[in-house]
């Protein structure tokens, strides 16, 4: 749990004391390099980053990111994290970010003749020039180095990044409860994908922070199921528009896998978009990946479902 307590840390860097200037949402796409024992493999043009934040300062920003650093032989690493990073101008509209923080990695690899889902601490460090093309919509490239013990990456990558300063207001209800129905797969190669849901209850303490409690239910794939779970997240709201808002969670999810004799106690990280309908209804989408710290079998949770303001 010691992992789950640090990205919980990185995340609360954000926003604390000190009202967003504006909100920062960027999708890149590229291809990169690992040094894999002596050799370098190529990432084979799936390597993607996103990163969710704001900014708290002139020239000071602080973000959630999620990268995938592609398919090199026998490794799919991707990773969630949090980074702190400097902008400045440096000729015409031209500016150049610099951006560092913590990871953690997960590896879906072979050890010993077994598949595993290896976990590592590591560190993101970036360098990328934005260039703006109109009031909310800019044109970013970086290079990002991925340092971890087992190995490291080099990724280049393209995109686009959207800004607003949008100041939002909560005048509606601070409970809401969520369904979701739900896709999952665990991370190991031949596992099929299984149906289940998700019901959270979630209570907002300001614009900015939320909390939620809820049960999950993943079905049996050969390698995990879990008929029943219970998760609690702390969120942080990125509010895009009045209606649209993208928010970051992480906490414990206790849900036993009747297929391994290992711990219920995982870890849940997720990123939620929301677009509110009305002043009671509203879509929800969720990317989760459950962290199974003993048995090294985590699995993704795709979900779509609605929301209603209690």
């Amino acid at each position: 749990m010691r992992t789950i307590f640090l990205l919980i840390i990185c995340m609360s860097i954000m926003s604390i004391g000190t009202p967003a200037l504006s909100i920062e949402v960027s999708l890149l796409y590229g291809n990169g390099v690992s040094e894999i024992e002596g050799e370098n493999q190529d990432h084979n043009f799936r390597d993607f980053k996103l990163t969710v934040g704001e900014q708290i300062d002139n020239n000071l920003y602080v973000k959630f990111v999620h990268i995938n650093e592609g398919h090199p032989v026998d490794h799919h690493r991707d990773s969630f994290g949090g980074v702190i990073s400097w902008r400045n101008p440096i000729i015409w509209d031209l500016n150049l970010e610099f951006e560092a923080g913590p990871i953690l990695t997960f590896d879906t690899t072979t050890k010993d003749d077994i598949q595993i889902d290896d976990k590592n601490f590591g560190l993101l460090a970036s360098a990328g020039l934005i260039y703006p093309i109109s009031d909310f919509v800019s044109v970013r490239a970086e290079w990002n180095k991925v340092y971890v013990s087992t190995f490291n990456s080099d990724m280049y990558l393209i995109g686009l990044e959207f800004t607003t300063d949008y100041s939002y207001s909560n005048s509606d209800s601070d409970y809401s409860v969520t369904f979701l129905l739900s896709s999952y797969k665990t991370n190991l190669a031949g596992t099929p994908d299984t149906l289940g849901g998700i019901i959270d209850f979630k209570k907002s303490f300001n614009e900015d922070w939320s909390i939620s409690a809820g049960l999950i239910s993943q079905g049996d794939d050969g390698k995990a199921s879990r008929p029943i779970g219970a998760a609690v997240r702390l969120w942080k709201d990125f509010h895009l528009t009045q209606q649209f808002q993208i928010s970051t969670g992480i906490g414990p999810y206790y849900g036993k896998n009747e297929l391994s004799d290992t711990s219920p106690l995982n870890g849940l990280i997720s990123i939620q978009p929301y677009y509110q309908v009305n002043k009671k209804w509203g879509i929800v989408g969720e990317f989760s990946r459950i962290a199974d710290f003993s048995g090294n079998i985590d699995a993704d949770i795709f979900s779509i479902g609605i929301r209603y303001k209690i």
